[in-house]
């Protein structure tokens, strides 16, 4: 797999500190890689599943698309932190 970019790379750092909360969280050495693939969003990368989430910094809520080998993307949308944690449970146990 492609290495990721360092997620130490964030402008905002009320967005850093929210997506770094997800990042330790979820990250696993050898299980779960972290990282970043563009600003404001954290990668969460297994081998069956990556999971790009993105913390809007001006409007309240979040965007968290899944992508998985062969399929299609699934989009969510969700308003709290804590709706994001229920779905990256669901993906990354």
């Amino acid at each position: 797999m492609k290495p990721m970019k360092p997620f130490e790379r964030f402008a905002h750092s009320g967005v850093k500190e929210d997506l770094g909360r997800l990042a330790r969280k979820f990250a696993s050495p050898g299980v779960v890689e972290s990282g970043s693939s563009a600003d404001g969003e954290l990668t969460l990368r297994s081998q069956a599943v990556t999971a790009y989430v993105r913390k809007y910094r001006i409007k309240e809520g979040w965007r968290v698309v899944f992508w998985r080998s062969g399929g299609p993307e699934e989009k969510h949308f969700p308003v709290s932190e804590h709706e994001v944690v229920r779905l990256l449970t669901m993906n990354f146990p």
